[in-house]
């Protein structure tokens, strides 16, 4: 097991990405809805390239207490203006000013560094607009390897 170390005054930078906003979903919907959207790329041939990178900007909850969330993907393609007619598309897009933390491990500790983050934000006396994002970089069944940002309010993260 690996030690959870936060780092402080991270930047997230992505280039020639391709994003696909999910709005109002349920958390457990939301794995198929990024399955659909990996498909999508492949037919129409996305020449990708890095992690793929999740924004849970959020949840609420609706009228019958159901856990709802608004959800960003974003991927990097080499080819990224051809998707410009069905997703969005931007030369790049940055998130600044988060605390960080790599993960490696199996994925039944993979909550624990969300805790950690959290635990952080308390101790530190940080406050967080409650996104997260997780830029995943493999998974299996026995690991997952990902950095987890949380942009820090009072500075945000910025888009370009």
């Amino acid at each position: 097991m690996s030690k959870l170390n936060v780092l402080e005054n991270k930047s997230l930078l992505l280039k020639q990405v391709v994003k696909c906003e999910i709005h109002n979903i349920s958390i457990y919907e939301f794995d198929r809805k990024l399955q659909l959207f990996i498909q999508r790329l492949q037919t129409m041939n996305a020449d990708l390239f890095g992690p793929l990178v999740t924004h849970m900007k959020g949840t609420t909850f609706n009228e019958k207490g159901e856990v709802k969330a608004d959800y960003e993907i974003f991927v990097q393609a080499n080819n990224y203006l051809d998707f410009k007619d069905e997703f969005i598309v931007m030369d790049m897009f940055r998130f600044d000013h988060c605390i960080c933390l790599r993960f490696e491990d199996h994925p039944k500790y993979f909550d624990l560094a969300h805790q950690k983050l959290q635990v952080y934000l308390y101790e530190h006396d940080l406050d967080s607009s409650g996104s997260v994002i997780t830029v995943l970089m493999e998974e299996s069944e026995a690991m997952i390897k990902a950095d987890i940002f949380i942009p820090i309010v009072g500075v945000g993260y910025e888009v370009s």
